[in-house]
């Protein structure tokens, strides 16, 4: 119900009042019901001039530009109002709302000087912002008429996901699997011969050969390194989405200095390598993500964490090259081994 109605219907039952009250004192001629006519007469008068002093289209309202946080941390933010035009403004009653930060605060005696409100607000729904819409409500002093009116904010804030205390049972999923490439350290598998310059080890000659070649020879080893597998986060659309993604998160504050790489699959992001973790903040659900071409150019082992493990997501792993080792990572699995605090 707009204002507006909600003004007529409190005229409408006041006139009733007043008339009834009328009736009543010139039918019994009562000093009280004289009384009570020139008191509700005042107060409409009062009330009429208090609303039309009290314009809130004339308030301008701003929020905190930017602003970073996670999910479930308590965070200081302010709120300010001001008058923006020329004018006389009062407010006997001005109420400020923000649903987005569960916040309302009352004013009174508001004249349109610049007012800066601090709010405590815990966030506790991820995600990024780029409105955050403010509702301003007048009313007189006596509570007859009232004004609304909704003011979209421009901000940039972003609310990353819920950083855990503990997150050293997580660690203990991960089964790492790594693949043998060249370069790295040195194995016992030889690679060739060559001949002897100054400063090798003699424990690499190899007398056998050196006597058939008729000089020394030295013994080549091949080299190998172990490469960490990525992480892949695959949001599908599912009712454990923001929970396993808080999860994965934790997985990458965890390992965000290490050579290993983090890769988000959604809507509202890229394929690329996670470099900013403004992406946890904008990613969404997505009905359909190729999992198996995303593994396929990517050519890695990977550990892929899925909100819930689908016959479709079972059917694109094993598309996947089977020289590639890909393990999977289920809310349920996070649930059961109680990793998360």
């Amino acid at each position: 119900m707009s204002y507006k109605v909600k003004n007529r219907l409190h005229f409408i039952s006041y006139t009733v009042l007043f008339l009834v009250v009328l009736f009543y004192t010139l039918t019994f001629l009562t000093t009280i019901g004289w009384i009570l006519i020139v008191f509700m007469s005042m107060t409409l008068i009062v009330s009429f001039i208090g609303i039309k002093l009290a314009d809130v289209e004339k308030i301008s309202v701003k929020l905190d530009n930017y602003l970073l946080t996670s999910k479930k941390e308590t965070i200081t933010t302010e709120v300010t109002i001001q008058k923006n035009m020329s004018g006389v403004v009062f407010f006997p009653v001005l109420k400020i709302s923000i649903s987005e930060l569960g916040f309302t605060k009352y004013i009174y005696g508001y004249t349109g000087k610049r007012e800066t409100i601090q709010i405590e607000w815990q966030a506790n729904q991820r995600g990024h912002y780029e409105e955050i819409q403010v509702e301003l409500v007048s009313r007189d002093l006596f509570y007859l008429f009232l004004k609304d009116y909704k003011q979209n904010v421009t901000v940039d804030w972003n609310i990353l996901p819920q950083t855990f205390t503990n997150t050293q049972g997580l660690m203990r999923l991960f089964q790492f699997v790594f693949r043998k490439q060249a370069l790295g350290e040195a194995s016992y598998d030889i690679k060739g011969y060559r001949t002897y310059t100054h400063g090798d080890s003699m424990k690499q000659v190899d007398w056998k050969v050196s006597s058939k070649q008729q000089e020394i020879m030295v013994k080549e080893f091949s080299y190998e390194k172990e490469e960490l597998p990525i992480f892949v986060f695959y949001g599908q659309t599912s009712f454990y989405f923001e929970a396993m993604l808080d999860v994965f998160y934790n997985v990458y504050n965890q390992f965000e200095h290490s050579p290993t790489s983090f890769y988000l699959l959604g809507e509202g992001v890229d394929e690329e390598k996670i470099d900013d973790v403004m992406s946890f903040a904008t990613i969404r659900k997505k009905e359909t993500i190729e999992l198996a071409r995303f593994l396929r150019e990517k050519n890695k082992s990977a550990i892929v964490f899925v909100p819930e493990l689908t016959e479709r997501i079972k059917q694109e792993i094993s598309d996947c090259d089977s020289s590639l080792t890909i393990q999977t990572i289920t809310y349920q699995d996070i649930k059961e081994g109680g990793d998360i605090a």
